[in-house]
């Protein structure tokens, strides 16, 4: 195995646990919704957010609501852009092409 970690593409219903990780779709908006004590993976089709489709503003928005100031996350962008830490407070860290293995 290359990782601990369970990765597929999200799909509607999906339940956020730990150590899985759910990758948006192509053409679709990923949105996080709280069902109970449960946060379930939404699909929505939509406009383009800042030119995108899916778009990360749109995850981190739902996830500020759904879940609030306890949600962490990890953003990770193609080599060569900026990879960054983000909490529903803010940036909490980012690094640059040079910090980049």
């Amino acid at each position: 195995d290359l990782s601990k970690l369970s990765i597929k593409e999200a799909t509607g219903g999906d339940i956020l646990r730990p150590n899985h990780v759910l990758i948006a779709n192509g053409g679709k908006h990923l949105e996080l919704e709280r069902h109970g004590k449960s946060v379930r993976a939404v699909l929505r089709d939509g406009e383009p957010v800042s030119g995108h489709k899916p778009s990360v503003d749109v995850m981190i928005h739902s996830l500020a609501q759904n879940v609030g100031p306890n949600a962490i996350g990890l953003m990770l962008t193609a080599l060569g852009l900026i990879s960054r830490v983000f909490s529903t407070c803010g940036p909490r860290h980012r690094s640059s092409n040079e910090s980049c293995v």
